[in-house]
């Protein structure tokens, strides 16, 4: 069971490496972007303005795409603009520090 306190670690860490995080081209995301009326940046300023613990739903979990990157995968859900977006993954590589 994953504590509170961990997850306002990896919170913490998402936050501290803002400028490293890029949104995936998936057509799932760029869809999300287009129903919220928003571009990738102030998606991104909703999510580090807004994101809580209380938003945790899964994670640690390891990265099962064909080409994984290092890192679990944690997995919050976020409303934007009172629309839920449903999930918000956030890939931490804590071992080697990166995003």
């Amino acid at each position: 069971m994953v504590t509170r306190t961990e997850i306002i670690g990896i919170i913490d860490s998402v936050i501290l490496r803002r400028d490293f995080w890029t949104l995936s081209g998936r057509q799932k995301n760029i869809q999300a972007l287009q129903k919220l009326g928003l571009d990738a940046q102030a998606a991104f300023d909703e999510i580090y303005d807004n994101l809580s613990w209380q938003d945790y739903i899964a994670g640690p979990l390891k990265d099962n795409h064909p080409q994984p990157i290092p890192g679990d995968i944690w997995i919050f859900g976020l409303r934007i603009e009172n629309i839920e977006c449903g999930t918000v993954p956030c890939q931490v590589d804590t071992l080697n520090n990166k995003n």
